[in-house]
Parts: C-alpha cells; sequence; structure tokens
C-alpha cells in the first residue's frame, strides 16, 4: 500500500493545500458573479435548510456575529434575504433567501461550475475519470454523521 493509504495525515497535508489552492482560484475566476464567497455559503445554507438565525449563520461561517449582521444586512437591501419572525421565539429572527437570492445563488454556483469545468477541460479522460471516483470519498469526508 502507499504511504497515502496507509497515514491519512500524509494524505491530509497532501491533498489540505491543493484544495485550498482551487478554492482561492475559484474565488478569482468566478468574482465577476459579484458574490462573495461567504454570501453564496450564506444563499447556499438558506437554500438548503432554510431560515436560520444570524447566530446561527455567523456560527456556520465562523465569523463574528456583528460582521455576520452587517452581511446580511447588505444581502438584505439587494433583495437577496428578508428577515423573518421566529416561530418558536418572538424576540428573534430568521433569515430566509427570496426568489432574487435563490437567482443570485444559481447565478454565483453556475459561475464556480463553469470555472472549474473549464479547468476540467484541460485533464484527459483517465484524470476525470479519477476524480469522477473521487466524489464518493469526498462525500464521505464531508460527512459529518460518519
Amino acid at each position: 500500500m502507499s504511504g497515502t493509504t496507509e497515514r491519512p495525515h500524509r494524505l491530509a497535508a497532501q491533498l489540505a493545500p491543493r484544495l485550498a489552492r482551487l478554492i482561492m482560484t475559484l474565488r478569482r475566476e468566478t468574482s465577476a458573479a459579484g458574490l462573495s464567497r461567504v454570501q453564496l455559503t450564506v444563499l447556499a445554507t438558506l437554500q438548503r435548510g432554510g431560515p436560520r438565525r444570524i447566530t446561527g449563520l455567523a456560527e456556520s461561517e465562523q465569523i463574528t456575529q456583528p460582521s455576520m449582521t452587517s452581511l446580511i444586512s447588505r444581502m438584505e437591501r439587494s433583495g437577496w434575504v428578508r428577515r423573518v419572525p421566529d416561530a418558536q421565539d418572538r424576540r428573534a429572527v430568521r433569515v430566509a433567501i427570496t426568489d432574487e437570492g435563490r437567482r443570485q445563488y444559481d447565478v454565483g454556483l453556475a459561475a464556480y461550475t463553469d470555472a472549474l469545468a473549464e479547468r476540467l477541460r484541460r485533464l484527459d479522460p483517465e484524470q476525470r475519470q479519477a476524480l469522477h471516483q473521487a466524489i464518493g470519498a469526498l462525500d464521505a469526508v464531508l460527512d459529518d454523521n460518519g
């Protein structure tokens, strides 16, 4: 067996900087789409999971609650999100994605997808197949329940 299959730490050390570089490259190549990475991931969270409290969004994005409040206010002015009453706690509000927010998310995701697809076109079929086969493993790595 190779060292990477025997030692997860070695594989992680090789994979982590490459994933970080890929993310930074995609951010740079998609900046014209008009969404920051945090805006895109907040919209993704709201699209997938429904309305969330600002504190929960701040925790998931690993930013301060005041920074998230400021971000949400800007996104609200853009029409991408709206604040809705929290059914369980009348003192609190939740943030919900709007139809325009869904549209912006789709545009941003399409820009990331297009940029990545352009890079994948540079690979030969065997390399693309290897990445395709790695998707299941990446999903397992991302599974917080496993």
